[in-house]
């Protein structure tokens, strides 16, 4: 037959968890919470300026192939006044959501009030330009589309300093 030692008190005393040892844990796990989730706050930023940058860059894609493909000229037009990118070949539009500022760079003649073009032409050249996203935080993105080629290459862009 088994016997089974006896307890004494300051043994069973010393089981489990005291109440400042879990107030500890918690206070821990919810301090990395709270910068995980402030982190990933700032990576959702620069996540969508990434995933807008990469619309443009596809869009003024499809609007050189489209004039490459057809033998005719095609445009991106930019709406700064709306905050609208839209190429009429595929009636697609990329709205700017958010507090994102908007540069455009493009030949001065395709310029009007509220409204730039970016336009192709179907020897794979363009009037070319930069258009420019800047989030609030200071993250950045730009698409730049040569002149020469029409090719639109992407670029993220360093954090500026406010």
């Amino acid at each position: 037959m088994k016997t089974h030692p006896s307890r004494r008190p300051q043994d069973a005393w010393q089981e489990g968890f005291s109440l400042l040892e879990m107030i500890v844990v918690l206070t821990i796990i919810a301090l990395i919470s709270s910068l995980t989730i402030a982190r990933s706050g700032r990576e959702n930023g620069n996540r969508h300026i990434g995933s807008t940058i990469q619309s443009i860059g596809a869009l003024a894609h499809q609007a050189r192939l489209f004039s490459i493909t057809t033998g005719r000229s095609a445009s991106i037009v930019i709406d700064t006044k709306n905050r609208t990118l839209s190429f009429g070949g595929t009636n697609q539009t990329i709205t700017i959501v958010g507090k994102v500022s908007m540069e455009v760079e493009t030949a001065v003649g395709l310029v009007h009030a509220d409204t730039a073009r970016i336009a192709f032409y179907p020897d794979g050249g363009s009037t070319g330009g930069v258009i420019k996203l800047t989030n609030q935080d200071g993250s950045a993105g730009e698409v730049q589309i040569s002149w020469i080629t029409g090719i639109p290459s992407i670029r993220k862009l360093e954090k500026q300093d406010k």
